[in-house]
Parts: C-alpha cells; sequence; structure tokens
C-alpha cells in the first residue's frame, strides 16, 4: 500500500506534493502533539491491543476541532468466523489451535463500549456504529481466500504448512453446507466505524 502510495505521489502536482508526507511507522507508537487535522485508520486496530491507548494517543495527535475516523471489522459472528472458532477446538485441530481467536473476536470492542471509551478521552461528536457490506462471492471458497490473511491468518500461522491444504479443505467444505451452496453467495461482512471531534476547549 505504501509503495503503491508512493508511486502515485509522483503524479501529482508540485504544489500538492509539498503538502503530502508519506512515513512508515507502526500506529501504536503514535506521539503527535496537535500535529493533525485529521487522522483516520481502516482496518488496523483489530490487530493491537488496549485501544485506550491508541485512541487517547490520536486524540493527543488533533488540533482542536480535528476529526478521527476509524474503521474496524468486526465480524466475528458471521458464518466463516464463527465455523474457524469451532473446528479450532475440535479434534485434530484442538492440539494446537483450541485457543486461537480472531483478531475481531480477541480486541474488538462493542460499540457502546467504544461509545464510553472516546467520551471519557474527551472527545466530542462520538459516533459509534455498525455497517455491514455485502460482497458477491463467487464461492464459499472465495470466502476463504478472503479471509486468508486476515481472520484464517491465526490458524495457518499455528499449524504447519502441511497441514494447511487439510484444514483448509475441511472449512470450505463446512462452508459449502453452511452456506448451502458451492456457487455464488452474498458474503456479509460487519464493520465498525468510529467517529469523534476533538472540541476547542482542548486547545
Amino acid at each position: 500500500m505504501i509503495e503503491r502510495a508512493l508511486q502515485l505521489y509522483q503524479t501529482l502536482e508540485p504544489e500538492l506534493q509539498q503538502r503530502l508526507r508519506f512515513e512508515p511507522s507502526d500506529f501504536r507508537n503514535l506521539s503527535a502533539d496537535r500535529d493533525y487535522t485529521v487522522v483516520f485508520s481502516n482496518a488496523a486496530l483489530q490487530w493491537a491491543r488496549d485501544h485506550h491507548s491508541v485512541l487517547a494517543a490520536v486524540f493527543r495527535a488533533l488540533r482542536p476541532n480535528g476529526r478521527m475516523a476509524v474503521q474496524i471489522p468486526a465480524n466475528e459472528n458471521e458464518t466463516a468466523q464463527a465455523t474457524m472458532h469451532r473446528m479450532a477446538v475440535e479434534a485434530p485441530w484442538n492440539a494446537l489451535l483450541s485457543d486461537v481467536r480472531t483478531p475481531s473476536d480477541e480486541n474488538v470492542l462493542p460499540a457502546s463500549e467504544y461509545t464510553e471509551l472516546l467520551t471519557a478521552i474527551g472527545f466530542g461528536e462520538v459516533d459509534c456504529s455498525y455497517h455491514t457490506f455485502h460482497h458477491a462471492m463467487q464461492s464459499p471458497g472465495e470466502v476463504v481466500e478472503f479471509c486468508r490473511s486476515t481472520s484464517l491468518r491465526r490458524f495457518l500461522d499455528r499449524l504447519p504448512a502441511d497441514r494447511h491444504p487439510t484444514f483448509i479443505g475441511e472449512l470450505t467444505r463446512r462452508l459449502e453446507a453452511a452456506y448451502r451452496t458451492r456457487g455464488p453467495l452474498m458474503f456479509n461482512f460487519r464493520r465498525l466505524f468510529l467517529w469523534g471531534r476533538r472540541p476547542e476547549q482542548y486547545s
């Protein structure tokens, strides 16, 4: 993503180039002090714990009247992730996978808790809400591939490489049964959106 951004950067007008800068870093180490008018995050917080510290750092990084916009996958109850969890506690997988949780299941709080958290940090105009996106997939196998680098990643990381095909094959068969199709389906993906503003009185 950063490489693509840098490529696009080269095509911008000089005046706009002067206003942009890309600095790859770990968002958990954000230490800015009232440097930004907008801070946004797309599908990152589910990989981190202690969201209070991360969001408090975002608050400190914003100028007065600055805005925060965050999107977090929150799809732990959808059929695909629920099936992964069921498989993980069954033989023969439970010896290696019984304690594995998907990022959304482990780290993402309910929307109501984020409302309380952001308000306590100092954000105003807080809005925390879910939206479910509907992705057309050609098969349950395509859903598995969609999940491979996200929710499925932790399960595969625990398994020896030579057991990946068996696990993926069994997951695919179970999803075919759960979705009741081997063909096209609509994959519903819930995401959580967090919005907030740093009030003027924190200047």
